[in-house]
């Protein structure tokens, strides 16, 4: 069994976590080998889900926890906090 691993992340994309960047995670995600959820609050959408990373409606200065289990969970969590934490440029 594997250790999940956690990771806070602020949302610094001026448009907050919008369909673009969305895509950009789930892209991400299903790249690896691994489980990750995003959790804004008390909701926790599955990161590989377009529809259940919307509904976060999460803005810019937001505060995410990833949480990622499997074999290439630390890469992953790389990745999307990459994605999250890089601003308008990134997507």
């Amino acid at each position: 069994m594997t250790a999940t691993l956690v990771r806070q992340v602020e949302v610094s994309n001026a448009e907050g976590l919008h369909l673009r960047l969305c895509l950009a995670v789930v892209q991400a995600v299903r790249r690896y080998r691994v489980s990750m959820h995003i959790r804004k609050g008390d909701q926790a959408e599955d990161a590989s889900s377009m529809l259940g990373l919307l509904s976060l409606g999460a803005g810019p200065g937001h505060q995410l926890q990833l949480s990622a289990s499997g074999p290439e969970a630390e890469i992953a969590l790389d990745a999307v906090s990459e994605l999250l934490a890089s601003g308008p440029s990134a997507v």
